[in-house]
């Protein structure tokens, strides 16, 4: 456990010290096995026990409740399948970017170039894509995990 929580300041050190030429696009998120192989069987890695590894999110639950108010439960639910709640989360084949998984190709014509990896600034924009459909249709493709779509 004590290795784990190193492992864990470790990294969270590493990623608040990054120089700032280092875009956050080119930053992946750490996979299970590599979690895995780091902890040397101390904690068994599987996607769904994995926390977001960025250290100035940890109230992110806060944050949900507070922008989506009584959807936060169902917006939790969108951003648990879209992204396990991992704010670095990035399909690189779709450029869906952030916890809520936001299609840069689309959005950015919106919003422009913010940081859709920055999970203040992703929960934000997935409450205004929200408000502008009134539903949870924009992730339709997440829909067999959530079922909030039609």
């Amino acid at each position: 456990m004590i290795r784990r929580i190193i492992l864990i300041s470790w990294i969270c050190f590493i990623l608040l010290q990054a120089p700032k030429w280092v875009k956050t696009t080119d930053i992946a998120p750490i996979t299970a096995n590599e979690v895995k192989n780091a902890t040397v069987g101390i904690v068994e890695a599987h996607a769904s026990n994995l926390a977001p590894v960025n250290p100035s999110t940890l109230a992110q639950g806060d944050l949900i409740q507070v922008v989506f108010g009584d959807k936060a439960d169902e917006a939790r639910k969108v951003a648990k399948c879209e992204s396990n709640m991992n704010p670095l989360a990035h399909n690189k084949k779709t450029d869906d970017r952030g916890i809520f998984q936001i299609n840069y190709k689309t959005w950015h014509k919106v919003f422009g170039d913010v940081n859709y990896f920055d999970y203040d600034t992703n929960v934000k924009l997935a409450k205004q894509i929200y408000d502008r459909s009134g539903n949870w249709n924009p992730w339709r493709s997440s829909n067999k995990c959530h079922h909030l779509t039609n």
